[in-house]
C-alpha cells in the first residue's frame, strides 16, 4: 500500500509534464506555421467570428464597438459581402475577451480563437468527468465525446464564443466545490456573456450564494466582470452608452430561434414576440418550489445540470445548435454515470441514443437545415439525461 501510494504523486507529476510538454511544442508548431495555416482557414469563411474581431479592432481603435457603420468598414475590408454588419450583441464585459484578437491580423487571430476554444472545450470536458467521478484511466471517453459532438464541431467552425460560458459552468462547479470561491467567481462572470442562455443557472448561484453566505464568490464575480467593463471603458467612455442604444433599436428578436418559445411564435404569429418569454416565465415560476425542496442539501453536482438543460429549453432567445456545446456538462455527467453503475444494456442503449442524436444533428447540418430545425435537440439531450440518471439515484461526489 505504501508503495502504491508513494509512486503515485510521480506518476501524475510525469503525466502533468508530458501533457504540458506535448502542448507547448504543438503550440510552437503552431507559431511557426501560424501564416501557412491561417491563409487555409479561409475555407471556412469569416462566420460569426468576424463579429468578435472586428468589435475588438474597433474598440481597440477606441471607436465604438456597437456602431454598425464602423464595424461595417471593418468586416468589409475582410470581404464582408452584405450591407449590414455582423454585431456582437454581448454587454460591454465581454469586450475583455475579443480585445486581445482585434489587436492581430484576422486569420492569424482566426487561428488561435479556434485552438483556444479547442483547448477550452477538451479541457472543460476532461475536467467534468473528473468532476462527476469518472475513472482517470477513461478521461478519453470525455475527450471522444467532446470531440464528437456536432455543436463542438459547429461551434469551433464558425468561431462563435460558447467554449467560454462552458468553461465558466465548469470552472464554477470545480472552483466552489474546493472552496475556490474568488476563483469560482471570476468563472462564473464568463456565463453572464449570454445571460439569457444560463438564466435559471444564474438565478440558482445568486440565491444559493445568498443563502449559504458564499459572499466571496459574489465578489469575484463582480470584480471580474468590472474588470473587464474596465477595459472595455479605457478604449470607450460611453460604451455602455453605446450598447444601449444599439439594444434598443436593434432588439435581436427578429429570427425564430430553435426554442420551444420561437415554435410558439411561429404557431401562433411571429409579430407575437411575447410568446418567446412564456417557457423563461413558467421556468421563473417553477424555480422557487424547485429550490425550496432542496436548499437545506444542494449539491451542485446533482442539480447542475438539470438547470443548464432547463435554461436552454425555456430561454427566450438563442439556444442555437453551436450554443449547446454547454451542454457538454449534463452529457459528461450521464456518461460518468454509465461507466461506473451501468449495466451493459444500460451502456449499449446510451451509447445508442447518443449515436442517435448527434448522427442526426449531424445530417442535419450536412443537409444545410436551417437552425429551427434543432429545435428538438435540448429536449432529446434532457430526455436521455433524465434516463441514464433516473435508474441508480444521484451520483456520488468525486
Amino acid at each position: 500500500m505504501t508503495t502504491s501510494m508513494g509512486r503515485q504523486p510521480s506518476s501524475n507529476i510525469a503525466r502533468t509534464l508530458f501533457i504540458f510538454a506535448v502542448l507547448v511544442l504543438v503550440l510552437a508548431a503552431l507559431v511557426w506555421q501560424a501564416p501557412k495555416v491561417s491563409q487555409r482557414l479561409s475555407t471556412l469563411g469569416l462566420g460569426d467570428y468576424i463579429a468578435y474581431w472586428s468589435a475588438g479592432r474597433v474598440l481597440a481603435d477606441g471607436g465604438n464597438p456597437y456602431s454598425p457603420r464602423e464595424l461595417l468598414a471593418v468586416q468589409q475590408a475582410q470581404g464582408w459581402a452584405d450591407d449590414w454588419p455582423n454585431i456582437m450583441y454581448y454587454p460591454p464585459w465581454a469586450l475583455a475577451l475579443v480585445l486581445p484578437f482585434g489587436l492581430l491580423p484576422f486569420w492569424v487571430s482566426r487561428l488561435v480563437w479556434l485552438v483556444t476554444g479547442l483547448v477550452i472545450t477538451i479541457w472543460s470536458a476532461d475536467r467534468a468527468w473528473i468532476y462527476y467521478g469518472g475513472q482517470e484511466q477513461k478521461r478519453m471517453i470525455a475527450w471522444l465525446i467532446a470531440l464528437s459532438f456536432v455543436p463542438t464541431l459547429m461551434v469551433l467552425r464558425i468561431g462563435q464564443i460558447a467554449p467560454w460560458l462552458l468553461l465558466g459552468t465548469i470552472g464554477f462547479m470545480e472552483a466552489e466545490r474546493r472552496r475556490a470561491d474568488w476563483l469560482a467567481g471570476a468563472a462564473f462572470a464568463l456565463t453572464t456573456i449570454k445571460p439569457h442562455l444560463m438564466f435559471l443557472f444564474g438565478l440558482t448561484v445568486l440565491v444559493w450564494c445568498i443563502a449559504q453566505r458564499r459572499w466571496k464568490i459574489l465578489a469575484g464575480s463582480m470584480v471580474a466582470a468590472g474588470l473587464a467593463t474596465a477595459l472595455a471603458c479605457w478604449r470607450d467612455p460611453n460604451v455602455f452608452l453605446h450598447y444601449q442604444q444599439f439594444a434598443v433599436s436593434n432588439p435581436p428578436f427578429g429570427n425564430v430561434t430553435p426554442t420551444i418559445g420561437g415554435m410558439l411564435r411561429v404557431l401562433f404569429g411571429e409579430r407575437r414576440i411575447w410568446l418567446q418569454f412564456v417557457p423563461t416565465a413558467i421556468a421563473l415560476l417553477w424555480f422557487p418550489i424547485y429550490w425550496h425542496g432542496r436548499r437545506k442539501n444542494w449539491h451542485w453536482e446533482e442539480q447542475a445540470s438539470l438547470l443548464i438543460l432547463i435554461s436552454f429549453v425555456a430561454t427566450a432567445y438563442g439556444a442555437w445548435p453551436f450554443d449547446l456545446v454547454v451542454l457538454l456538462v449534463p452529457l459528461i455527467q450521464a456518461a460518468v454515470r454509465l461507466s461506473r453503475d451501468g449495466s451493459m444494456a444500460a451502456m449499449a442503449g446510451g451509447v445508442a441514443a447518443y449515436v442517435l442524436i448527434d448522427g442526426t444533428a449531424l445530417l442535419l447540418n450536412v443537409a444545410g437545415a436551417r437552425y429551427p430545425a434543432f429545435i428538438w435537440m435540448t429536449p432529446a439531450i434532457w430526455l436521455s439525461y433524465w434516463v441514464a440518471m433516473r435508474p441508480r439515484g444521484r451520483v456520488s461526489p468525486a
